[in-house]
């Protein structure tokens, strides 16, 4: 027994996905493009920012750096640095009040800022007292934080000009040093301490801020590319979803007259008719077919044809803009075999450039395959059971851009049943791929195809012989004996074979003899 392998279409979902992204990647591209440049331009709006960075280390009197701190005073410590009363004689000092950057009254700092200002987005606004403004904007500017040794506390400031920076954050370590040196002074002079009293904690300066040159914000070039990555990375997926989920619109189903439940078990009208080899010769298709531009079609065309470049004309402009179109191409009876027709079709619309794939609908296996010089196994019929994907049955129809499944092995009488939710699968896959997907069948297997999956079709097309007109007709409501709705019903109306010589004159001879016998 072959080993069954998934049903599931991944293999073609990920082609169509494929085939998408190659489509748009030159508009993901300049998409990404364009939202970086945007985002660089809109950073060199904005002034630079550097920053400086200086550490000490709080400990008691007598102990020396490197140690650890009290990790219950770090805390207390890092609340004091960041205090107003800390750092309004700092701001003070180095006449920050001066400086735009730190008292939003003397006006914007840059175009970014002004740009803020000038629709009223700016949270800077020029409110409250000069001492107040230059207080906060320093505690913004500021960023207080111990190591995780617990051995130091880093002071770092961020400033317009790199060496502002660095004198903010060495003016803070040098005041706090300067505070509790006298703190500890003072408290040895006042009093004598108690034996078992904590001693005194001294602050010192373990390293000073240097100007840095570099700017740390904006950083321009990674934030660009980053924007341009994340715009990149969005579009992506979004592309990938939406393929994906393209196919999984349910397509509705066609009303049918009550029917006994679907059976491909082949009758005895089936069995005893004709193979393929003997009711129709070898397909020969003409090489990359062209449809003649010609009028618009009407609005109401009439329903019966008699060329297939019109046929596929009305089919082409029947399509949807989305998903394929699904075409069922049968016969009225089980003598007329449909086939020849659904290959020139097939190579018709494919050499319109539409994407078309032909299936061989055939759950006994005698389908065209043979015919036209592919192997017939394996194919739908083995992808349906779950023996083969779409990978192992997608060929080339000879002489032709279109795409062909054969219909595969034959499906023993007894086990030929159809899970309707794995043929709508099926379907539903390729739609994601191709403009037509074209089926075609005999009679009987065809009116089980359609019975099964509800006539989920677009367009049903009857072949028909010419005749001379005198045969019944369905009504345009009727398709293999169903009444349907949404379906454009469609009649082909083949030629007849031309008449020999031979056969006019006997023809001649016998109306001439029938002519004779009347008169006489």
């Amino acid at each position: 027994m072959p080993s069954r392998v998934s049903a599931f279409p991944r293999d073609l979902r990920v082609s169509a996905i494929t085939e998408v992204l190659k489509e748009k990647a030159r508009l993901l591209l300049l998409l990404s493009a364009f939202v970086c440049a945007m985002t660089y331009a809109v950073l060199s709006l904005i002034a630079p920012r550097y920053a400086s960075e200086s550490a000490i280390a709080v400990l008691p009197q007598g102990t020396s750096p490197p140690a650890d701190m009290d990790p219950a005073t770090i805390g207390t410590h890092i609340g004091v640095l960041q205090s107003p009363s800390m750092l309004q004689p700092v701001a003070y000092d180095l006449a920050l009040a001066q400086q735009p950057e730190f008292n939003s009254a003397l006006g914007p700092v840059d175009l970014f800022q002004a740009v803020l200002s000038r629709v009223g987005l700016d949270n800077n606004a020029a409110d409250g007292g000069e001492t107040m403004r230059v207080v906060g904007a320093l505690q913004k500017s500021v960023e207080i934080f111990a190591a995780n040794d617990r051995q130091a506390i880093f002071i770092r400031a961020t400033s317009l000009d790199p060496i502002r920076s660095s004198n903010i954050a060495n003016a803070i370590a040098d005041r706090y040093a300067a505070t509790l040196s006298q703190v500890s002074s003072g408290a040895q002079i006042g009093s004598y301490p108690a034996p078992d009293a904590p001693a005194p904690t001294v602050a010192h300066v373990i390293s000073r801020a240097v100007p840095h040159p570099v700017p740390v914000y904006p950083n321009k070039i990674v934030s660009a590319m980053l924007a341009g990555f994340a715009v990149g990375l969005f579009g992506l997926a979004w592309i990938v979803v939406t393929t994906a989920l393209r196919g999984l619109k349910k397509r509705p189903s066609a009303k049918l007259e009550d029917a006994p439940e679907p059976d491909f078990e082949l009758t005895s009208e089936t069995a005893d008719s004709p193979t393929l080899e003997e009711v129709t010769a070898s397909a020969d298709l003409p090489a990359k077919p062209v449809i003649a531009p010609g009028p618009a079609v009407e609005a109401n065309p009439p329903p019966d044809f008699t060329e297939i470049e019109k046929l596929a004309v009305r089919l082409k402009t029947r399509r949807p803009s989305g998903g394929g179109h699904r075409t069922l191409i049968t016969s009225k009876s089980e003598d007329v075999v449909p086939y020849d027709q659904a290959l020139h079709l097939a190579s018709v619309l494919a050499g319109c450039g539409a994407q078309t794939i032909l299936i061989d609908w055939s759950p006994s296996g005698e389908g065209f395959a043979k015919a036209v010089g592919l192997d017939a196994q394996p194919g739908f019929n083995d992808l349906l059971q779950g023996c083969a994907t779409f990978n192992d049955i997608i060929h080339r129809l000879p002489g032709s851009t279109a795409q062909v499944i054969a219909s595969g092995a034959g499906l023993p009488r007894g086990n030929r049943k159809m899970d309707a939710n794995m043929l709508n699968l099926a379907l539903d896959a390729l739609d994601e791929v191709y403009d037509h997907i074209i089926v075609t069948g005999r009679h009987d297997e065809a009116r089980g195809l359609f019975e099964c999956i509800e006539g989920r079709f677009d367009a049903g097309v009857t072949i028909e012989p010419m005749g001379d007109g005198t045969a019944s007709r369905d009504d345009g409501g009727t398709f293999l004996g169903f009444e349907v709705t949404d379906i454009d019903i469609l009649h082909y109306l083949r030629p007849e074979p031309p008449v020999s010589s031979m056969a006019q004159r006997i023809a001649h001879a016998t109306r001439s003899r029938e002519a004779v016998a009347q008169r006489a």
